[in-house]
């Protein structure tokens, strides 16, 4: 395991990438599928593969490193499930741009406390951080759950 201790700050990176990616494709493709705007999705993969090929090549050539290659692959990840999001939510006349902040501000947070705070420190700082959130967000989760428990019964 001490091999890999590098291997591990991009374990920073490549979570949120789990997360955005995994969150447009599960939600965000689906439900621009089933109400027929797959244009939108195409817009916002052009936007983001133009965006890609620039930041990539700037990083690549003016910048010279790999570690800023593979951040602006992270930052064109998110930016096309935020665009995608919005224009999903615009759509259905739903957006709630406190949520989709606190999304991003939990994933910054997460990736800078993992990159830069080794351990336990790290994990503290972040679970104290997922703590607010949930409580900042209580109604929200126990409609949720109010909601399944209907569903179910």
């Amino acid at each position: 395991l001490p091999e890999y201790k590098e291997s591990f700050k991009y374990m920073a990176i490549v979570f949120p990438l789990c997360i955005f990616d995994g969150k447009m494709q599960m939600l965000i493709v689906t439900n621009l599928k089933v109400i027929r705007r797959e244009g939108i999705l195409l817009k916002s993969n052009i936007i983001s593969l133009l965006l890609s090929v620039l930041l990539c090549i700037f990083c690549a050539l003016v910048i010279d490193s790999m570690i800023s290659v593979i951040i602006s692959i992270a930052i064109v990840i998110v930016f096309r499930s935020i665009i995608a999001e919005w224009f999903l939510s615009r759509e259905l006349n739903i957006f709630d741009i406190k949520n989709l902040l606190s999304e991003i501000g939990i994933v910054i947070i997460f990736t800078l406390c993992a990159w830069y705070i080794d351990g336990y420190i790290s994990m503290f700082i972040y679970s104290f951080v997922y703590i607010v959130f949930i409580f900042l967000n209580r109604k929200s989760i126990l409609r949720v759950f109010s909601t399944m428990k209907k569903a179910l019964a």
